[in-house]
């Protein structure tokens, strides 16, 4: 029906390693100049379920909450997991399992830690652990950690230096190994000076070529909760980026930058230095790389950029992942059941003088079956996207938001938003473009049969797309309103939250975002969608991570409960664009009346000094400010029967789901471990994506 965008040259692979060194060769020869094209992650990622806006407890018949997932049935990792009982949390660089069975007498039963840094006679190992899954039919917790491991600046040994007899120049600098000095872990100086046909042994130190980012994947046996027994490890290359699980299939998704492509001939590159690769322990280092039929080369993109997927049983400990990589392109991820998404952003320079480039996100899709991952489709279309959410299946279609153009780039590339629709070979069937000119999508929701689209430049007006015929789709309601939503979250079919910000105007583009704002839309008529009810919390400078990150809402529509952690300030009568100093952090528990209006049925601090939400500001001192913003953050929350769990690097806190009252806490050992084994301060009590 309509023409499709100019994407880049068909995928290739090789059948052995030689030729991929040699498509690689080839491919960085005749790349661009950075500035005229590259290939990028998009701005941070499924049964086809979303389309019905599948709620974040797709187990509210289960007494406990779950982690709030985009697609029913397709489970995303997060930094807390509860089965009813205990708690399995992240924090600290360790592994906690906390027995809640009895809310007045919280007991942490267990703890793992995950040294952060590691020096050993060549290399020097980094590891956090990033977020974790648990599957309760099987018994098992899998646990994914990012780290990497750089070879050390080893001084040259005394008896491979210059003689003072040999004829030199200049005397090289010895190397200072005075107690103090700084040289482990750090480059050698910039400018070393060379004698006489004596260089440099640069093979000893690459500052990036030789550091090795890598995501570990540890599945424990909690048959017994207190007591977790590590039953396998895997390690593939890359920075995790996200990951997701089907059953008991889990599929893991990491980025690298592979410098060293550019660095060398192809015939001087060893395998497992240019193609991702995997290894069981990365400590020991020794690394396997890809066959190359699972290897696949975008030819035109940045071969450097790599993206690495793996599928792995969790319940089979014998059993082998599958693995794919795509050399040339990374990117935002979705999955539904049946298909692993990733849409790459890729920037295109016309050339011509003051020109402005244009957008499209590639996207890539990989068939899940079991554990096992296969090529299954390329399409593209014009634009970027915002997130995960900006993507959808439903009903054999694939549905991407994208806007294009620019806001800040005038009259001659003015932004527009626009809605695609794929059918199965990811070729467009229709399409919805140019939709409010000047504005820029916020926050994206699918649900069944529509898409609600949410744009902003100096109000925020909100879209309902139908897409029951997606040949093509067609605007059946806006409505335009103050402030914006960056996550939209349904309520039911007639209700949806928005979670945003509060905005002041001043003239046509300048806009201050002035504090928090929750908003409740009736679109119970498709034509005439209707915000039917605000909450604003705090001023300028309030944030909240649910804005940009979705697993930090904690959601039951049976509790009536609609719950977020955020720091606050107070917001200024008389000018509310000045910045106060904090009133407030912890969990905020909003929830509607009996006329479906939002209130703040009750919070929750581990700040004690600063505990009401609508309090004044306070000035805090250094030690004071490190808690407020490090480990006595609250983080997240959960909740098991009718209590309210919540926790921060320091601790973790029981109280009544109905009066919000404290029944106990427990104190998360390591909490206040300031350098967590790295060789400096660090403040954070947990890391968090």
């Amino acid at each position: 029906m309509s023409s499709q965008p100019t994407s880049s040259q068909k995928p290739i692979q090789a059948e052995d390693y030689a030729g991929l060194l040699d498509l690689v060769a080839k491919a960085a020869k005749n790349q661009p100049p950075y500035a005229r094209r590259y290939t990028m992650a998009s701005a941070d990622t499924d049964a086809m379920r979303n389309a019905e806006g599948a709620p974040s407890q797709a187990g509210d018949i289960k007494d406990y909450s779950q982690t709030n997932i985009q697609v029913e049935g397709v489970d995303e990792a997060d930094i807390i997991k509860t089965d009813g009982r205990y708690l399995y949390l992240i924090a600290n660089s360790r592994l906690y399992v906390i027995d809640a069975a009895d809310p007045a007498q919280l007991e942490v039963v267990f703890e793992h830690k995950i040294n952060p840094y590691t020096e050993k006679e060549k290399t020097i190992v980094t590891e956090t652990p990033a977020e974790l899954f648990l599957d309760i039919d099987n018994q098992r917790l899998v646990l994914i950690v990012t780290g990497s491991v750089q070879e050390r600046y080893i001084p040259e040994p005394e008896e491979t230096k210059p003689s003072e007899t040999e004829p030199s120049e200049t005397k090289p600098e010895e190397p200072d190994t005075s107690e103090g000095a700084s040289s482990e872990g750090s480059a050698p100086d910039e400018s070393p000076t060379e004698s006489a046909g004596v260089a440099a042994d640069r093979s000893i130190w690459y500052p990036y070529y030789n550091a090795r980012s890598y995501t570990s994947v540890r599945i424990y046996d909690i048959s017994n909760p207190e007591a977790p027994d590590l039953v396998r490890q895997f390690t593939q290359d890359g920075g995790y980026s996200t990951s997701r699980k089907v059953g008991s299939s889990l599929y893991v998704v990491s980025n690298r930058y592979q410098y060293r492509i550019y660095e060398a001939r192809a015939e001087d590159l060893k395998p497992e230095e240019v193609f991702p690769s995997t290894c069981i322990d990365p400590l020991a280092g020794t690394w396997t790389a890809l066959e190359p039929d699972r290897i696949t080369i975008l030819p035109d993109g940045d071969l450097s950029n790599q993206t690495i997927m793996s599928a792995l049983d969790i319940t089979d400990d014998a059993s082998e992942p599958d693995l794919r990589s795509l050399l040339g392109s990374s990117g935002q991820v979705y999955a539904s059941a049946g298909y692993l998404y990733i849409a790459a952003w890729q920037v295109i320079w016309g050339g011509k003088e003051n020109s402005y480039p244009t957008y499209n996100t590639e996207i890539y899709r990989f068939k899940l079956a079991g554990a096992a991952l296969s090529e299954a489709g390329k399409g593209s279309v014009p634009g970027w996207i915002i997130n995960q959410f900006s993507m959808d299946e439903h009903d054999g279609y694939f549905r991407i938001a994208t806007p294009t153009g620019g806001s800040w780039s005038g009259s001659q590339n003015i932004s527009k938003n626009n809605l695609y629709v794929l059918d199965g070979s990811l070729n467009v069937a229709g399409k919805l473009t140019g939709l409010a000119p000047g504005e820029t999508i916020k926050s994206v929701r699918f649900m069944g049969s529509q898409a609600y689209v949410v744009t902003f430049r100096t109000v925020d007006p909100l879209f309902v797309i139908d897409l029951a015929d997606p040949r093509p789709p067609k605007v059946l309601g806006e409505l335009k309103i103050p402030g914006y939503s960056t996550y939209l979250h349904p309520y039911d079919e007639n209700l949806l939250l928005g979670f945003g910000y509060d905005v002041l105007t001043e003239g046509e583009d300048c806009v201050f975002n002035l504090g928090l704002k929750v908003s409740l839309f009736d679109i119970s008529d498709f034509n005439q969608p209707r915000e039917v009810s605000t909450f604003l919390l705090g001023g300028i400078g309030s944030y909240a991570d649910v804005l940009y990150n979705h697993k930090n809402l904690l959601f039951s529509r049976e509790k009536n409960l609609i719950a977020f952690p955020a720091p606050l300030t107070p917001r200024a009568a008389d000018d509310p664009k000045t910045y106060r100093q904090p009133s407030y952090q912890g969990l905020l528990v909003l929830g509607l009346d009996e006329n479906k209006q939002l209130v703040l049925r009750g919070h929750v601090t581990h700040f004690d000094k600063l505990g009401d939400p609508f309090g004044p500001e306070q000035p805090l001192n250094e030690k004071e400010m490190q808690a407020f913003y490090g480990h006595d953050a609250v983080y997240r929350a959960a909740w098991i029967g009718n209590t309210l769990l919540t926790f921060s690097g320091r601790q973790v806190r029981a109280a009544s789901l109905d009066t919000f009252s404290a029944l106990g806490k427990a104190e998360l050992p390591g909490y206040d471990d300031v350098s967590q084994g790295y060789p400096y301060p660090v403040y954070r009590g947990i890391m968090v994506d």
